[in-house]
């Protein structure tokens, strides 16, 4: 503080002038509490009355009838397995005199597929890889702790099977970069003066 306005809260302490209370004061603001952003998969369990139905005489006293009532909820997270194997049996017809077979088509989860490892599981084992830094000898030993080993070699083939169906948009996204005005660094808004 300059030496004159502490020469005046000196003189105010010592006066002891008081300054009024405003009438109105300003009311502070309610801190929202943390509301957790529930982005995971939720599934709805329907649990029946077994006992009792609408219609019935109410058995706690014997006069009124039950009715349909809201609902009560509950909620619990329940830890999901890392994978899921998803089995597609093919419906196949066989002539029986000429041994001609008509199979049904594959259906899309098998499409996008490579190797047995479906496009999402690629996605979450590159993101393991190359986002977390976990090791393709750690991912494989995780994988097994949850029921189902995937290989290091087999998660190398799907990584380059992978980087070959996004090389098209990665090629645009260079050429666009090659050709911008401004230029930053991937981690920070820093413009690069001189390369």
């Amino acid at each position: 503080f300059p030496a004159d306005e502490l020469a005046e809260i000196a003189d105010e302490q010592e006066n002891g002038s008081n300054v009024e209370a405003e009438e109105d004061p300003i009311p502070k603001r309610r801190k929202k509490k943390h509301q957790l952003k529930i982005i995971a998969p939720m599934r709805t369990e329907k649990v029946c009355l077994h006992n009792h139905s609408a219609g019935e005489t109410c058995p706690n006293c014997s006069t009124g009838k039950l009715y349909n009532d809201k609902p009560r909820t509950r909620k619990t997270i329940v830890s999901t397995s890392f994978v899921e194997i998803v089995v597609a049996e093919l419906e196949t017809l066989r002539c029986r005199s000429c041994e001609h077979s008509e199979q049904a088509p594959e259906p899309e989860v098998i499409q996008q597929s490579h190797a047995g490892l479906h496009a999402s599981v690629i996605a979450l084992l590159a993101n393991l890889r190359y986002c977390q830094g976990m090791t393709s000898w750690r991912i494989q030993d995780f994988t097994q702790n949850m029921g189902l080993r995937i290989d290091d070699s087999r998660q190398f083939q799907a990584f380059e099977w992978a980087s070959q169906q996004i090389k098209p948009v990665f090629e645009s996204l260079e050429h666009a970069a090659a050709n911008a005005k401004l230029v930053c660094r991937d981690d920070s808004p820093m413009k690069i003066i001189l390369l």
